[in-house]
């Protein structure tokens, strides 16, 4: 037998409503303080949710891939070190100076102007290349054309 936190009466663990067999376990109050059905239920509004529908997050994520591919384009379609191409996923942005660095390209949605703007100032690397450049392996310079940047003994084809 439980005891109700409102009014002290006691309850029992189990009881028929229409004809189910209910349990009562869990709950903290008796039915006369808190009848059966009643709790966790709110009155719904005739307005409309304010949050953002899935909807509107799938345009979002469609949007920064569309507006990936451009840049991506803009930049050459390749990385600009090794001429790497096949997956356009494996690409990434690499600012040259990061003191210039106004914004970073991932995350955030903006005009298709200053995302252009904020590609000049970087480079187009593959995933490899791009963590190679942080680890200090390969030097990447703006202009060079693959065949002229420099190539650690690791990465050199022979």
């Amino acid at each position: 037998m439980k005891i109700c936190e409102t009014c002290g009466a006691g309850f029992s663990n189990y009881i028929k409503i229409d004809s189910k067999l209910r349990n009562l376990k869990n709950r903290k109050n008796c039915l006369n303080c808190s009848p059966f059905g009643l709790h966790n239920t709110k009155v719904l509004s005739s307005k409309p949710d304010k949050r953002k529908s899935r909807k509107s997050g799938l345009k979002v994520i469609s949007w920064r891939q569309r507006v990936k591919l451009r840049a991506i384009d803009y930049k050459g379609g390749k990385c600009q070190i090794c001429g790497y191409s096949r997956c356009h996923q494996a690409l990434d942005f690499h600012h040259l100076d990061p003191k210039q660095k106004e914004f970073s390209l991932s995350g955030i949605s903006r005009s298709w102007d200053s995302i252009k703007s904020e590609i000049d100032k970087c480079i187009l690397v593959c995933a490899n290349c791009h963590r190679e450049i942080h680890a200090g392996m390969v030097t990447a310079k703006a202009g060079l054309e693959p065949a002229t940047l420099p190539l650690t003994e690791e990465r050199s084809t022979t």
